[in-house]
């Protein structure tokens, strides 16, 4: 997986699908102090992802399992994306979380953040 410019929200190679709506962003970051307790309660699977920098932002794009693509509520999926390199603790501010599809009709996910 490499895609260059995973900040923006035109990423040559990925059709823009959609966005999780302030309302559904806002319910995801209060839930977030139970972040690392779902390594307890559930096994992550492991997934293709790539990480970024840029400016005091921090971006994620994690192409979504099969098993996730099923279920209406991907929360669990978002925690797992950033428990893998974050730490929960420090995440500021979600700025957004986009949909994304490529030629083959996968989905990836981009979560864009700041760290405090």
């Amino acid at each position: 997986m490499k895609f260059e410019n995973i900040q923006q929200k035109n990423i040559k190679g990925l059709d823009f699908f959609g966005e999780v709506v302030p309302e559904g962003i806002a319910r995801f970051e209060s839930s977030l102090q139970d972040l690392f307790l779902l390594a307890e309660d559930e096994e992550l699977q492991a997934f293709e992802n790539q990480f970024d920098e840029y400016k005091n932002k921090k971006v994620i794009l994690a192409k979504l399992p099969e098993e996730s693509k099923k279920k209406n509520n991907k929360s669990p999926y978002f925690k797992a994306m950033l428990q893998e390199d974050i730490d929960a603790e420090n995440i500021k501010k979600i700025e957004s979380i986009r949909y994304y599809t490529d030629q083959q009709r996968d989905t990836y996910i981009q979560i864009i953040f700041e760290m405090t």
